[in-house]
């Protein structure tokens, strides 16, 4: 697999400012000891091939987990008597997950189906995308992954015309996101008729036709599907 990066925080050089520079790269230290502004520029990651090998010896068909009696460690996993391959291959897939641009994000989403919705998902390939190539770093989007993923694994669509919005914890639960209001307006605005989101309590806004779902945990989601 090929990881693709983009251009690094490591600096290289100063120099003028020009058009299509972004204002955010302005070294304004050395803009006053000048007459024109002067930006920073940046070493440009290289691409990086990632090989992930996994031992197949006789060795990895042992089974290890919990113990059939007597107390367990905390950090025990829960299901027993698992072949160490496949602990292998769990790990193989979330390197590449990493590997390939999902991030620690989706990774966390991905750990908290497993955990909390009994998903087996460490054998599949998954893959996220943003419509139109957008980018987006906040948790808000967390229940939505979470949906998206769930619909995939269980071959159930969410009904048209769905918004989703939620940080999503570790344990399962769903927790409120700044500007919740506004966002919601918006996809009332843009013609969205079921909405499922944190828990509101009584502040409920007006939102014309679209209806409210309030969640607490994200089993209640998955439930919809």
């Amino acid at each position: 697999m090929l990881r693709m990066r983009g251009s690094s925080m490591e600096f290289d050089s100063l120099r003028e400012y020009t058009v299509d520079d972004e204002l955010r790269r302005i070294d304004w230290a050395a803009t006053a000891r000048g007459t024109r502004p002067v930006v920073r520029t940046y070493r440009a990651e290289r691409n990086q091939t990632v090989l992930v090998l996994v031992d197949c010896a006789r060795t990895m068909a042992a089974r290890v987990g919990i113990a059939s009696s007597g107390p367990q460690p905390v950090s025990a996993p829960e299901t027993p008597h698992i072949p160490r391959l496949e602990h292998a291959m769990d790990a193989a897939q979330a390197i590449t997950r990493l590997a390939t641009g999902l991030g620690d994000r989706v990774g966390m989403i991905i750990a908290v189906l497993e955990k909390r919705a009994e998903y087996r998902l460490a054998a599949e390939d998954v893959f996220v995308n943003v419509v139109g190539g957008v980018k987006v770093a906040e948790p808000a989007i967390d229940l939505a992954i979470a949906l998206a993923i769930a619909s995939a694994h269980a071959n159930r669509p969410l009904s048209p015309g769905t918004f989703a919005i939620g940080e999503l914890g570790l344990g399962g639960e769903v927790r409120m996101v700044p500007q919740l209001e506004v966002r919601l307006r918006e996809a009332a605005r843009l013609g969205f008729g079921h909405a499922i989101v944190p828990h509101i309590g009584g502040k409920i806004p007006k939102l014309g036709g679209m209806a409210l779902h309030e969640i607490r945990r994200l089993s209640q989601a998955l439930a919809l599907l």
